[in-house]
């Protein structure tokens, strides 16, 4: 199966198919108009499906063939983001957003349609494998929490996968253009983001000592959580700490009752580094807070919880099969980005991979979740390649798969990452 030739005769219509989605970007949860044009595309090539609700759709090519079964995953929400009509570098961009403060920011309209197009190949060359691949397309990877709704039919109807796959297309990672990053191991981190908001007493700028500005305590407040990282965090342990936001006030000479501000932590090791930190964090906010006499509300914590860690012998065997058919296949340090893929690996075996889509050359420089990003459509070819190449190199091939499954019920997991559904 001459799969680089099969995915490039295809490439109209997967550049046809990621231009309309970017078009048409739909954000967390409501991606109505997203799923009846893949089920419309998949109705097409007579690939049977079904919608989880709220979930996604999950759609399989049986080989008849009896084997094994490859779960390939792609996401499909935007962001709330303007976007610019032009790239990085300032050149103007072959599609953009009709919707307004809505924009695929982060590559899922290309996800997407690398995972239709990978379907349509597989369905049409079935005597290529053995088994069966399950398409799944994810709803709310942004808001992070839809996942959880496949992960409870998967729970409740018994479905087993011996393996997954994933791929990202961006800049995550410093690689040239059409570059192919895959790492065994810790790849991406867990995450924990947080809201805070401190209540003090408003008043007249005339008069500051009648008020108790929320704004003082908070300033305490950052210059202590500033200085934890290197006093309480292992200093060899990943992690990063960043504030998003800060709300008070709305006119100069007035005190404000209420400060919010909210950010997030990112790490690999959550109990000896994003739990230990966060509760150092909440030391903090709570003694300085009773220091200024104000009070504290934390909002949702919200953790979309654990690392991307690849499994070895699944990164193996994506390597050895996409760098059958490109050069440009290496590895790179752990990123710390987040990823809801990281939920299927606590049961499923599986490999998450970077597709580099920037192109200095075409100005494609800005990085993912920015209203400048762009993607190198004349590398998303790729991306088509790496799904099939791994499906067909797994259900094909016998190698042995080392994995532990995380023991916890969906439930269990869902509550430890502080999430209802």
């Amino acid at each position: 199966m001459d799969i680089i030739k099969l995915a490039k005769q295809e490439e109209e219509r997967l550049i046809s198919y990621r231009r309309y989605l970017h078009e048409n970007p739909e954000l967390s949860g409501v991606e109505y108009n997203t799923l009846r044009f893949i089920k419309e595309k998949l109705d097409e090539l007579g690939i049977s499906y079904i919608e989880v609700k709220d979930g996604g759709i999950l759609a399989t090519i049986d080989s008849r063939k009896p084997g094994k079964t490859v779960l390939l995953r792609a996401d499909m929400d935007a962001l709330p983001i303007n976007e610019d009509l032009y790239n990085g570098e300032g050149y103007l961009k072959p599609c953009v957003s009709k919707t307004p403060n809505v924009q695929h920011a982060c590559g899922h309209d290309a996800h997407t349609a690398i995972l239709l197009v990978v379907a349509k190949i597989l369905k049409e060359n079935t005597e290529a494998f053995c088994g069966k691949v399950v398409l799944c397309f994810e709803q709310g990877e942004e808001a992070n929490g839809n996942v959880f709704y496949l992960l409870k039919y998967f729970e409740a109807n018994d479905l087993h996968f011996d393996s997954c796959f994933g791929l990202h297309v961006g800049g995550f990672v410093l690689a040239e253009p059409g570059a192919i990053i895959i790492k065994p191991g810790q790849f991406m981190a867990g995450m924990r983001s947080f809201r805070v908001t401190l209540k003090g007493l408003g008043g007249h700028g005339s008069r500051p000592d009648l008020a108790n500005s929320p704004i003082d305590c908070f300033c305490s407040i950052n210059q202590a959580i500033a200085e934890l990282r290197m006093k309480k965090i292992d200093p060899f342990e990943p992690m990063t700490y960043s504030l998003g936001f800060v709300n008070a006030g709305t006119k100069t000479n007035i005190i404000p009752a209420s400060l919010e501000f909210g950010g997030s932590i990112r790490y690999y090791d959550a109990k000896n580094a994003g739990d230990k930190f966060w509760n150092e964090i909440k030391n903090v906010i709570e003694h300085t807070a009773a220091m200024y006499q104000c009070d504290v509300e934390y909002g949702e914590v919200i953790i979309p919880g654990y690392p991307v860690i690849n499994n070895v012998e699944c990164a193996d065997i994506a390597f050895d099969a996409i760098a059958e058919l490109f050069d440009d296949v290496g590895t790179a340090t752990p990123q710390l980005g987040t990823e809801s893929f990281s939920y299927y690996q606590q049961s499923i075996p599986g490999v998450f991979i970077v597709l580099s889509t920037q192109n200095t050359q075409k100005g494609i420089t800005a990085g993912n979740h920015t209203a400048k990003f762009d993607v190198d459509e004349a590398i998303l070819y790729k991306g088509v390649c790496c799904h099939i190449a791994y499906a067909l190199a797994f259900l094909n091939g016998d190698q042995t798969i080392n994995f532990t499954p995380n023991p916890m019920s969906v439930d269990e997991i869902i509550k430890d990452c502080g999430r209802t559904i």
